[in-house]
This record gives C-alpha cells, sequence and structure tokens, in this order.
C-alpha cells in the first residue's frame, strides 16, 4: 500500500485540514454530480424495483419496492409537471 502511494504522490492529509475555516465533511455539501451522477439514482432505482439484491440473497428490499401501480403513479405526476421542472434536472 505504501509503495501505491509513493507512486501516485499521495504521502499526507491534504493541506484543506489546516485551515480553521473548513469544516470536514460539512464543509463540503453533496452537489448534484455526487448525489445523482455517480450511480447513486441507479441503486435507489435497483432497491425501489426490487432488483438490489441479489437473488437468493439473505437480504431483501423488504418495503421498499415500489407496486406497479405507485410507478404507474410517479410517471403520471412527472409527466404532468415536466413543464415546471427545471431543466438543470435533466
Amino acid at each position: 500500500m505504501f509503495i501505491l502511494f509513493i507512486i501516485i504522490g499521495i504521502k499526507d492529509h491534504s493541506i484543506l485540514f489546516n485551515l480553521k475555516a473548513i469544516h470536514f465533511p460539512d464543509s463540503f455539501p453533496i452537489d448534484i454530480m455526487h448525489l445523482i451522477y455517480e450511480n447513486i439514482a441507479g441503486y435507489m432505482f435497483k432497491l425501489w424495483t426490487g432488483d438490489f439484491f441479489q437473488k437468493g440473497s439473505s437480504q431483501d428490499n423488504g418495503d421498499y419496492v415500489f407496486s406497479k401501480n405507485m410507478w404507474k403513479e410517479i410517471g403520471t405526476e412527472m409527466s404532468r409537471h415536466r413543464t415546471t421542472l427545471p431543466i438543470s434536472f435533466g
């Protein structure tokens, strides 16, 4: 592991830790890239559709799976509100 740090140049904490005005992690709020574009939405969709855990696993999605009627309702609401959603939401 130490050799990897030498190769890529990581040898110590970031100098940002020395700044008294910065408080980790509060100084770095979640942004749209980390919230949506880093697979969070994909994972949530898998959870809500019942595909998050492998079949036969001891874990299950429990109460988090949306019914077909709920998906229809979500689709209807999204369609109804599409003209008022900010374009930045994609």
